[in-house]
């Protein structure tokens, strides 16, 4: 016996006794109160999030970024910068440390990644030497309290600068008061 979903249900191609779909749905409360970031994450990854655009930044942690847009899913897979914000303050006592320069930058690029509006790429990750950068410097301190860099945040799934498309600090040219970005010559993300 196949059981329907809500989302089969919602479709065409199935059809769910309406019985079988009630019975789903008064579960779903329970799952949602169990485990309820993870159903947000999932649910974003199935597409049922809203479509991936470019929106402004609103975590606190990265609001002083030199660029103020950026996209959903990020490349933690959150769905939402709701979401994101549960997991990126959980860094907040580790930032506080002063562990590395570059950590901060590269948090926020992760869960805040740049949305060049216009470029065809759907978002800019760091650069793999801003993320090493940051794990040399603050994974001492997290071993003193046994943990390891997180797994999520592996340098090796990201670009080098010389062969990919990434972003440093030094990358993003800020914009001067009284000046267009149209009038910086000879510049590039890269």
């Amino acid at each position: 016996m196949l059981l329907c979903s809500p989302i089969m249900a919602a479709t065409s191609a199935f059809t769910c006794p309406r019985r079988q779909v009630w019975r789903t749905l008064a579960v779903m409360p329970t799952i949602r109160l169990l485990f309820p970031a993870t159903i947000l994450i999932f649910a974003g990854n199935l597409g049922l999030s809203h479509a991936a655009i470019c929106e402004p930044v609103r975590i606190p942690m990265c609001t002083w970024l030199p660029y103020n847009m950026t996209r959903m899913p990020n490349l933690l897979y959150h769905s939402t910068q709701r979401n994101a914000i549960l997991v990126i303050e959980q860094y907040q006592a580790l930032v506080d440390t002063n562990c590395s320069d570059s950590l901060l930058f590269f948090l926020c690029a992760m869960f805040a990644p740049m949305c060049p509006m216009g470029f065809n790429q759907d978002i800019i990750p760091p650069c793999r030497a801003d993320c090493e950068k940051a794990r040399d410097g603050c994974e001492p301190i997290l071993t003193r309290y046994n943990l390891s860099w997180p797994e999520d945040l592996r340098c090796q799934q990201l670009p080098r600068y010389e062969k990919g498309v990434c972003i440093t600090p030094d990358s993003i040219l800020p914009v001067t008061p009284g000046k267009s970005a149209a009038t910086y010559t000879n510049c590039s993300l890269l």
